[in-house]
């Protein structure tokens, strides 16, 4: 069969800047997948991608074979076939099932058993029919986040598709897909060469042709070109750039003829908080701010992304700085008017904004977030009264203006207003931080305080939503528990913050007076978060042996994550099976003693009793002892070496099994004998479960 060349190109409006790459590499592997499943081969694929635009070129395309062979075996003859030869119910189904006539089926001898069985050549369905297929599942597959049907007749889509070409070779190929074009036809730039381009071979589709009418197809091209132009442009201004890598693949869905233009704003905006300047300029207005090389300061200086040549550049560079100085105008009087009130009376004013109807407002929320962080602190050794003012402050910059207009800015706004009213520099950055982490990845708060106010507030949301039966499900999170309780624990470990979590919980729980079953609350909402623990450190360490320790039902998450570490060091270390083995043999005993065995009650101190035992016993006590004394001693056990005493406690464990018969006659024998096993087993789980591993 003769190779050929296959060209795809959707044309849309401009789709979603922000999901255009998704969409795009979705489409291009969910191809890839089909071609490789339906048998098709081919030499290389591309993918070329705008806002406009997404196109698949296939080079040297061809469907290896006419025909495929198709084989089925039933059960053994003896199963399909009754004493008198007439097939049975059961091989009457299996023939049925794959369309199979009665006259076709023959018998077979696999493995010295006979089978029936069915063999045949397919047809295979022709090329065009198989492509047609496998691009109209692509599309309908596509993942939108949002999408909608733009005719009566079409299919949904994030937007309008206006149309697609598709060419094999010359020959142009239309799918069954109502209320869409199948033209042999692209367009050049919508506003430099918006002229139609015909097509009648897929080989002309090329980047050099799409050059030629003002579009870059190629989006790291594209990107490129972008980078070196902000690049060169901020040299020549003698001034430093920090590109954002999120708004440079933005901004690069965005435009088809990037064209990067260098602007100023007025100097007297430069009052104005840096980071609230860069967000405006990066989030609201796609904008790259530039920075003063030697201080790293911002500048009024910035630089933004046309999608048109012109001649008349220096109006679209004047058009540009009136959008961006009429946004800091209003950003300038929002921060003006916030601070004729005192950041610390906006509380009451919190009041006026609900947390969830069923759970009160935001005031409600605060009480209780101060009173949870006191606790806290208290625990873990921070200072109660910089805690306790950083908690009645954290929600107070929601109340204003500016907030109001760029909700991403909160906390960052409630730093900066905290220190104009003079608050201390640790509680201001406490409610700048309190939010962090904001995504699975992102930083966790840097002090002491912003981690236990960052703890707080999510307890308190996790249990306000828990308490009202809207806790998460499989495909819905509108509260965003899962990344709270993903934030909660990344603070904790990173942190090493040794605290008790069930009890945090309980004394959130106790905040909330409607909340009755305090119980299976409590587990509920323990269970959550160990399940995402579970989901965030799987690639880190066995799930197993999460699994073991958590078995174990502790409530101090730092602790469990240091058993589960050294577990995981000492696996690749040291071999694991002789501790494991020898704690089952010690656990199938001391969870298994008879109800007719007869057992004398020993106290703690029996062990120092060493006249009671045999010699190669008392060199057991000794190892124990010397254990128990580590144990006793730290409050922050060093787990690793733990495991490394329990690997040597295993040859006298041993040489103990040999020499004594656990359950002699004599009771007092019996007794201390099961004793030494039972003290064995608890320092085993100073560890983990063993019996889960």
């Amino acid at each position: 069969m003769k190779k050929k060349t296959l060209l795809i190109e959707i044309q849309t409006e401009d789709l979603p800047s922000k999901e255009l790459t998704t969409i795009a590499q979705f489409f291009y592997v969910t191809i890839q997948k089909k071609l490789h499943k339906n048998n098709i081969k081919y030499e290389s694929i591309f993918l070329y991608y705008t806002s406009k635009k997404i196109a698949v070129k296939i080079f040297f395309l061809s469907c290896s074979n006419k025909y495929i062979h198709i084989k089925k075996i039933s059960p053994s003859a003896q199963e399909s076939f009754n004493s008198n030869k007439k097939i049975t119910p059961s091989a009457t189904l299996w023939s049925k099932k794959y369309n199979i006539p009665a006259q076709q089926i023959e018998t077979q001898c696999i493995k010295n058993t006979k089978h029936i069985a069915y063999a045949s050549l397919k047809k295979i369905v022709s090329l065009k029919k198989t492509l047609i297929h496998i691009i109209s599942h692509a599309i309908k597959k596509i993942p939108l986040k949002k999408s909608m049907i733009w005719n009566t007749t079409s299919i949904r889509f994030s937007r309008p598709i206006r149309n697609i070409m598709i060419l094999l070779d010359d020959k142009n190929i239309s799918l069954n897909m109502p209320g869409i074009t199948y033209k042999n036809i692209s367009y050049g730039h919508f506003l430099m060469m918006p002229k139609k381009i015909i097509f009648t071979h897929a080989n002309q589709y090329t980047t050099e042709l799409f050059k030629k009418k003002y579009i870059l197809i190629d989006h790291e091209e594209r990107k490129k070109k972008i980078f070196s132009q902000i690049q060169y442009l901020s040299k020549k201004a003698k001034k430093s750039v920090n590109i954002n890598e999120k708004l440079l693949e933005e901004i690069t869905a965005s435009v088809e003829w990037p064209v990067a233009h260098l602007a100023t704003f007025k100097k007297k905006y430069l009052k104005i908080p840096e980071e609230v300047l860069a967000y405006t300029m990066e989030n609201s207005q796609k904008y790259f701010p530039l920075y003063d090389k030697i201080t790293n300061i911002i500048t009024n200086n910035f630089i933004f992304i046309s999608n048109v040549d012109t001649l008349n550049y220096k109006k679209i560079i004047q058009e540009n700085e009136q959008i961006l100085h009429s946004k800091l105008s209003n950003v300038n009087f929002f921060i003006n008017t916030d601070q004729k009130i005192i950041f610390a009376k906006r509380l009451t004013l919190l009041k006026n904004i609900s947390f969830h109807k069923k759970l009160g407002s935001l005031y409600e929320k605060t009480l209780r977030i101060s009173k949870l962080s006191q606790y806290i602190a208290h625990k873990i050794k921070t200072n109660i009264l910089l805690t306790q003012k950083a908690a009645i402050l954290s929600k107070c910059d929601l109340t204003t203006n500016i907030v109001t207009e760029f909700s991403a800015l909160q906390g960052t706004i409630g730093m900066y207003y905290a220190l104009y009213n003079q608050e201390n520099k640790k509680v201001a950055l406490a409610i700048k931080e309190h939010y962090l982490p904001n995504f699975s990845q992102s930083n966790i708060p840097t002090q002491k305080i912003s981690c236990v106010l960052s703890i707080a507030d999510k307890i308190d949301t996790i249990i306000g939503i828990f308490s009202i039966g809207k806790k998460p499900t499989n495909k819905k999170d509108p509260f965003a528990l899962r990344r709270a309780a993903v934030g909660i624990i990344r603070i904790i470990i990173e942190k090493k913050i040794n605290i008790n979590l069930l009890k945090i919980i309980a004394k959130s729980i106790n905040l909330y007076p409607h909340i009755q079953n305090t119980k299976i609350i409590k587990k509920s909402i323990l269970n959550f978060i160990y399940s995402k623990y579970i989901s965030l450190y799987t690639k880190k360490h066995k799930k197993k042996t999460i699994l073991s320790v958590l078995s174990l039902q502790l409530s101090n998450l730092y602790d469990i994550n240091s058993r589960i570490n050294a577990l995981t060091d000492f696996k690749k270390k040291y071999d694991f099976k002789k501790i494991l083995n020898t704690y089952k043999r010690i656990n199938n005993i001391v969870s298994k003693i008879p109800k007719k065995i007869k057992l004398i009650k020993l106290n703690s101190h029996y062990l120092n009793c060493t006249k009671n035992f045999l010699t190669h016993e008392n060199k057991l006590i000794k190892h124990i002892q010397y254990i128990r004394t580590i144990l006793d001693k730290n409050k922050n056990i060093n787990y690793l070496y733990l495991l490394k005493c329990i690997k040597k406690l295993c040859e006298p464990i041993e040489i103990f099994f040999q020499k004594s018969f656990v359950y002699d006659l004599n009771i007092e024998i019996r007794s201390h004998r099961i004793f030494i096993l039972q003290k064995i087993q608890e320092i085993f789980l100073y560890i983990t479960n063993f019996s889960n591993l």
